[in-house]
C-alpha cells in the first residue's frame, strides 16, 4: 500500500540553488544586527561574507564598492530614508 502512495505522489520540479553571499545587513540597533548575524550562521554564511552597516550613509558607502546577493535592511532607520536605500 505504500508504495503506491508514493507513485501517486506528482514528481517535483528540479531543486534551484541560490546564491545568498555576500549579504549586506543594514541594522542600527547593535543587538539586532548581532540576532541577524547569528540566523545567517545558521544558514550557512560565513561571518566574511555579511557586510554590517548602522547608518544609511555607512551602507551607501559600502554599496559603493561591493555587489550583494541579499540585503536585509531595517525598516525602521532612524537616521535617513530607507527606501531610498533600497
Amino acid at each position: 500500500m505504500r508504495s503506491s502512495a508514493v507513485s501517486n505522489m506528482p514528481s517535483r520540479e528540479p531543486v534551484v540553488t541560490v546564491k545568498l553571499v555576500p549579504v549586506m545587513l543594514v541594522e542600527d540597533d547593535l543587538a539586532t544586527q548581532t540576532r541577524l548575524a547569528g540566523i545567517l550562521a545558521t544558514l550557512g554564511i560565513a561571518d566574511n561574507h555579511i557586510r554590517c552597516a548602522r547608518t544609511i550613509a555607512s551602507a551607501q558607502q559600502v554599496i559603493e564598492n561591493h555587489t550583494f546577493s541579499l540585503a536585509l535592511i531595517d525598516a525602521d532607520l532612524l537616521n535617513g530614508n530607507d527606501v531610498n536605500l533600497i
